[in-house]
């Protein structure tokens, strides 16, 4: 089964890269939620200037 190790391998890449990513995110999602929590949620003023960049 040689033909298949370069295939397997990429698999197990493509895994880990993913649950890389997925907890980079939830990390990421976990700080935006400590920071609403201590801050509060954006006021309307800047929520609509952020929309107009």
């Amino acid at each position: 089964m040689i033909h298949l190790d370069p295939l397997t391998t990429e698999q197990e890449y493509v895994s880990t890269r993913d649950a890389a990513v997925r907890s980079r995110t939830e990390v990421t999602l976990a700080m935006v939620d400590v920071y609403r929590s201590l801050m509060g949620a954006p006021d309307t003023a800047a929520t609509t200037l952020l929309n107009t960049l």
